[in-house]
């Protein structure tokens, strides 16, 4: 845990592994001597109450199939059959489930597959500083699917 001390020299804002929070206000303050047959020197001890900076967002993903281990063979055989999307049972699965992220795809205002890339990039950028103001947003990784536009 850092501590950022004030020009009082009490906290003013505590970062740990998980969210900072600012110091709202001290509440106690006191002092411990130490052991001194420890050769331990005196501690400051606080009471605080704190602002904390939680934020809250979330993906909307589309159908990411690449290395998806919901999408085995027969899933991705039922889906092709079901779509009309030609294939032959001869093909490799990684081929299989490429003709159905294509298919997918095409389905989109960009018409390139969704990866597991770009969901981690968005992830990333929603938890990163670049968008530290923003909070209580759904951000869609989907290539533009209109079907899950806001009406």
């Amino acid at each position: 845990m850092n501590v950022a001390t004030g020009k009082d020299g009490h906290p003013s804002r505590l970062e740990g592994p998980r969210t900072p929070a600012n110091v709202r206000r001290v509440l106690d303050f006191w002092r411990y001597g130490g052991r001194w047959w420890a050769s331990e020197g005196p501690r400051d001890y606080y009471l605080l109450e704190l602002e904390t900076t939680v934020r809250v967002n979330g993906l909307a993903p589309a159908m990411v199939v690449e290395g998806s281990s919901m999408f085995p063979r027969e899933r991705v055989i039922s889906s092709l059959a079901k779509y009309g999307v030609e294939y032959s049972e001869a093909e490799e699965t990684d081929a299989l489930r490429g003709k159905l992220a294509a298919f997918y795809a095409r389905r989109t205002l960009t018409g390139s597959p969704v990866t597991l890339a770009d969901q981690a990039e968005a992830a990333y950028l929603l938890s990163s500083s670049k968008l530290a103001k923003t909070t209580g947003q759904v951000l869609s990784v989907d290539g533009g699917l209109h079907e899950a536009f806001l009406r």
